[in-house]
Order: C-alpha cells, then sequence, then structure tokens
C-alpha cells in the first residue's frame, strides 16, 4: 500500500512539474514581444525598440563609460536614444524617397566610399574598420551606415539638378504654349474664314438658281457672259 501510494504521490509531482514547464514555455513568447516592441512605424515599416539600441549601441558604450552618475547616464542615454529614433525615421524617409527615384547602391560603390574614407585620414581600409571595430560597431552596421549616408547623396543630387532645370523648363513651357496657342489661333481664322466663303458660296449658289429658276418660268433668254 505504501508503494502504491508513494507512486501516485511520484506521478502527480510529475504531472505537476510537467504543467509548470509547458506554461514556462508558452509564457516565452509573450516575453519576446514585450521586448520586441515597435517604437515608430514609417510608411510600411517599422522600427523596433532592439534595432535602435543595436544602432545606438557604440554611443550607449560611450555614455557608461564617460557618464559618472546613474542619473547622468540615464539623462543621456534617454536623449540618445530619442536623437537616434529621429534619425533613423528619416533613414527610412530617405530610402523610401530613394526608391521611389530607383537609386540604388551597389556593394562596390560602398567599398569605393570606405576607400576613398581611409584614404582622405591617411590610414588603410584595415585601420579603418579597426577602429570602427573598437568604436562597438560591426563591419556589417557600417556598411549600412555609408549605403544610407550614398542613398542621401544621390537623392540631394537629383533635387538640385531638378532644381537647376527649372529656369529653363519655365520659358520652354511658356514658348511652347505660345506657339501652340499662335497656331490654334490661327487655326480658328482659316477655319471662320473657310466658312464664311463657303457659306457666301453656298448663298451665290441659291441667288443664281433662283433667277435662272425665275427667268425660266419668265420665258426670259439667259444672258451670256
Amino acid at each position: 500500500m505504501l508503494d502504491q501510494a508513494a507512486a501516485m504521490m511520484l506521478r502527480r509531482l510529475l504531472f505537476t512539474l510537467l504543467t509548470v514547464l509547458i506554461l514556462f514555455v508558452s509564457a516565452r513568447p509573450a516575453r519576446a514581444a514585450v521586448i520586441e516592441r515597435v517604437v515608430a512605424v514609417v510608411g510600411d515599416q517599422a522600427i523596433l525598440m532592439s534595432e535602435l539600441r543595436q544602432r545606438a549601441r557604440p554611443f550607449l558604450l560611450e555614455i557608461h563609460t564617460k557618464m559618472p552618475t546613474e542619473a547622468q547616464r540615464a539623462a543621456a542615454e534617454s536623449e540618445m536614444l530619442r536623437q537616434m529614433l529621429q534619425r533613423m525615421i528619416d533613414d527610412q524617409l530617405e530610402a523610401q524617397a530613394a526608391a521611389k527615384l530607383r537609386i540604388r547602391v551597389e556593394a562596390e560603390e560602398i567599398d569605393k566610399a570606405i576607400a576613398r574614407l581611409a584614404r582622405m585620414q591617411e590610414i588603410s581600409v584595415e585601420d579603418l574598420m579597426s577602429e570602427v571595430l573598437r568604436s562597438g560597431m560591426t563591419a556589417q552596421e557600417y556598411r549600412s551606415e555609408i549605403r544610407r549616408q550614398l542613398l542621401e547623396a544621390g537623392r540631394r543630387r537629383i533635387e538640385i539638378i531638378g532644381k537647376a532645370a527649372e529656369p529653363f523648363q519655365l520659358p520652354v513651357r511658356e514658348a511652347v504654349g505660345s506657339r501652340h496657342s499662335e497656331k490654334a489661333g490661327k487655326a480658328r481664322s482659316l477655319e471662320r474664314f473657310l466658312s464664311f466663303r463657303s457659306g457666301r458660296c453656298r448663298r451665290a449658289t441659291r441667288r443664281s438658281l433662283l433667277v435662272r429658276g425665275d427667268r425660266q418660268q419668265l420665258g426670259q433668254p439667259r444672258t451670256s457672259r
């Protein structure tokens, strides 16, 4: 009897542990959903808190290194995250504008831009990437940042070209519109002239037929010209 009671207690204990384990596993996605909360939506693109903190990681490390008190660190972190979020929103807007203008940045262009930056600082590309890694950014994050800057430069270049062409486009449109109006006016004048001539001819023909008919009815001979 004691063995049976012990076995029953063991089965109950195992059932309870299994139930707790199932509840714990099912609760984990809910915790992940809270962590992965959306901090902004730009068009149809969402910006997650984890993405924001990942982008801000180098600056967070610097804040925790330089700020002496917890209150100063909290205030600096809050302000930095606010500024970084605004920057990420601007980046999304830039990317969407570039997509509408069909601006693309290839990997080769990013490589050339990084090489250009290294030459400007008079260091090698390897040394530049080492500095990037020491700052807390990964190589992929740095390349993404360069890509964003190239997209922004391409969009601004197109805007500048468009604004520079506007003073020339306006006189051309006015000249084309003037010529179009002049041609339309001439066409209307010709149409009115032909209509007038056609009306005069029809009226003259009707008068001639009436005169002929009257003369024939009166028995008068036709006058030769």
